[in-house]
């Protein structure tokens, strides 16, 4: 199993954890001081679903046009394995583009 797997599974637990336990209806988590602090820091975790969505969305998209084969008649140039590059990363940006999005929601 991959790293970015294992983050995927490890992270969306943790993150689901951490929005369930500060709830502020469900009481799981109460302290005296610092509240504001932890009300602040339950809304990073959305950070995770969102790194999850672009990871997802690179492996549909990029998937789905064979990247691998791609890459390897690009890079039989400098200038192909330039542009391979710089396209891949303006279809990561964008969706980085709409996690940000997602995630003025959470804030």
């Amino acid at each position: 199993m991959k790293f970015s797997s294992k983050f995927a599974i490890v992270g969306t637990i943790v993150a689901l954890i951490s929005l369930f336990g500060t709830a502020p209806g469900l009481n799981l988590i109460e302290v005296a001081f610092g509240a504001e602090v932890i009300a602040k820091l339950s809304s990073l975790p959305a950070m995770v679903f969102a790194v999850l969505g672009i990871w997802v969305g690179t492996k549909a998209l990029y998937d789905y046009i064979k990247l691998d084969e791609v890459v390897k008649k690009a890079c039989e140039t400098p200038e192909g394995a330039g542009y391979v590059f710089i396209g891949v990363n303006i279809g990561r940006i964008a969706l980085a583009l709409l996690a940000m999005g997602m995630l003025a929601q959470f804030s």
